[in-house]
C-alpha cells in the first residue's frame, strides 16, 4: 500500500507535470501560427487571399499591408470586388487599406502585423 503522504507528493508531481507539458504544448503551437507568403506571389497593385485563415496581403504601390478579411460586423469573410472587399453577408464594403466605406459594418478591419525577410512574407497571428 502507499502511504498518505506518498500518494499526495505523487498527486501533486504529476499535476505539476500536466501543467508544465501542456503550458510547453501552447508556446510551441503559438510560434508555429506564423503564415509565410512567397513575395513573388504578390504583384504591385495586386491582393493576395489566404480565405481559410480570412487573410489578405495587399501590395499597392509597392507598399504591403496584411489584413483580417473578416468582417467586423458579423464575422463573414470578405470578397475583393475590383478594389474594395465586400461582405457577401450583408454588404458592408471596406477599402483595400481596410477603412469601413459602407456598412453596417462600422469599424475598419484589423491589421496583421508581419515582416519581410528573406524574399517571403511572414504573419504572426
Amino acid at each position: 500500500m502507499i502511504a498518505r503522504r506518498s500518494f499526495i507528493k505523487w498527486v501533486l508531481a504529476s499535476a505539476f507535470f500536466i501543467f508544465t507539458l501542456k503550458f510547453l504544448k501552447v508556446t510551441k503551437s503559438e510560434t508555429k501560427n506564423g503564415i509565410t507568403i512567397n513575395l513573388d506571389s504578390l504583384s504591385n497593385n495586386s491582393v493576395y487571399l489566404i480565405k481559410n485563415r480570412q487573410i489578405a496581403a495587399i501590395k499597392m504601390d509597392n507598399n504591403i499591408n496584411v489584413l483580417s478579411i473578416k468582417c467586423t460586423h458579423l464575422g463573414c469573410t470578405l470578397n475583393v470586388a475590383g478594389d474594395i472587399f465586400k461582405c457577401p453577408c450583408h454588404g458592408s464594403e471596406f477599402r483595400l487599406d481596410g477603412k469601413v466605406i459602407k456598412g453596417p459594418a462600422s469599424k475598419d478591419l484589423k491589421e496583421i502585423d508581419f515582416k519581410v525577410e528573406n524574399n517571403k512574407i511572414i504573419l504572426y497571428l
